[in-house]
């Protein structure tokens, strides 16, 4: 991940849900300008990636689609927050403020479908067989919220900032996404 202050934030959010159930992580040595970020090795990480997100031994979510049709029964909640935790990651607003987006080749309409599912409008883009990125209106990422609003990451912020721009009410706090 890119060396930003928000970036540091998304991966320390990580390692404390980590240590929730007992898994001790974090930064190690880079000779690049990122940060990396690594966890001892669990059988329940292993059991997240292959069962729950469907991942074979050394696919990788950039390359591999997901296998998660469980995902689409799951409250809207929990959605939103996996769908948020894909934002944080490979998502960001479009610098003409129209838009935010999750890139990913192999699983843009899965994630299309997943946010059509919680009651907004999304795109596999571009049209056609091999859609590059998720892509929503900045008015729905902003009611959803698209990024989380715990960590409050560059992305968030440049979220808050295209909707001030533009009129229209910022994202709602973590709080009231709990009511």
């Amino acid at each position: 991940m890119k060396l930003t202050d928000s970036n540091f934030r998304v991966l320390r959010y990580v390692q404390l849900c980590l240590e929730v159930i007992g898994i001790q992580s974090g930064q190690t040595k880079s000779n690049r300008p990122v940060i990396r970020w690594n966890s001892e090795a669990s059988n329940i990480l292993t059991w997240m990636i292959q069962v729950c997100i469907g991942l074979p031994p050394g696919a990788r979510t950039s390359r591999n689609p997901i296998n998660m049709p469980w995902m689409k029964t799951c409250p809207a909640l929990l959605i939103t927050s996996f769908l948020q935790g894909l934002a944080d990651s490979d998502g960001y607003v479009r610098k003409d403020g129209r838009y935010c987006e999750i890139a990913s080749v192999p699983n843009a309409r899965f994630y299309k479908e997943l946010i059509q599912i919680i009651g907004y409008e999304a795109f596999a883009y571009p049209l056609g067989d091999k859609p590059r990125m998720t892509r929503t209106k900045l008015e729905d990422a902003v009611r959803m919220p698209f990024l989380n609003p715990i960590i409050r990451s560059y992305r968030f912020e440049e979220l808050v900032k295209q909707a001030r721009n533009r009129n229209i009410p910022p994202p709602p706090s973590f709080f009231s996404v709990l009511q």
